[in-house]
């Protein structure tokens, strides 16, 4: 089995940019997102939970999921969102820990934006954190998806406080600077796990 790295951030924060940085390494790299919209597919398990638990209106015309009226929805709805949360996180953790365990690979990266508020924490052996100034969030999200300052803080409000998610990591990346800043630490931090990793598999 495979020494795994938790990943983690808020929005807008760069955890994707950072599991790239990884998988570009040769790092086996698993993002619950992914698995979350593979699984939310029309007829897939959690589609069918999710039309059940919000009803038809939750669909496009093609009887797919719209996803944007879904978010509007979770993240306007602390209840539904939570709701949600429990129908789809254990399916996407038994995925992704599937995934994880099944690769032949010193370590791994697992891209969980639930990571600290639930027993996912209990199941990586470290923490990795990507830190960014709100600013810096709230741009990146707006050039991304367009969205309002006032939707953006709505998701954040949401979400994990930075501070709560920088106690509870073991490591970070910095994220306000430029990629190459970025990549040095991922590298750096690639050398870390790799030894780990190692020092655990002699033992």
């Amino acid at each position: 089995m495979p020494y795994k790295i938790g990943l983690t951030g808020g929005i807008g924060s760069g955890k994707s940019t950072v599991a790239r940085a990884f998988s570009e390494l040769g790092v086996a790299t698993f993002s619950a997102d992914t698995i979350s919209h593979e699984l939310s597919a029309k007829g897939q398990p959690g589609y069918l939970k999710i039309v059940t638990l919000f009803g038809a209106e939750i669909l496009d015309i093609n009887g797919e999921l719209n996803r944007r009226a879904l978010g509007d929805i979770i993240f306007s709805d602390k209840a539904k969102k939570l709701q949600l949360e429990n129908i789809l996180h254990p399916m996407i953790m038994q995925a992704l820990h599937h995934k994880a365990d099944t690769t032949n690979a010193p370590y791994c990266v697992l891209d969980i934006p639930l990571l600290i508020t639930t027993a996912e924490r209990e199941r990586v052996d470290r923490i990795l954190v990507v830190h960014c100034e709100r600013e810096n969030r709230v741009a990146r999200v707006q050039k991304r998806n367009g969205w309002s300052t006032e939707k953006i803080a709505r998701v954040m409000k949401n979400q994990v406080p930075e501070q709560a998610l920088l106690e509870a990591a073991d490591d970070v990346v910095d994220n306000n600077g430029d990629i190459k800043a970025l990549k040095d630490q991922v590298a750096g931090l690639h050398k870390l796990y790799l030894g780990y990793a190692n020092r655990r598999m002699a033992l």
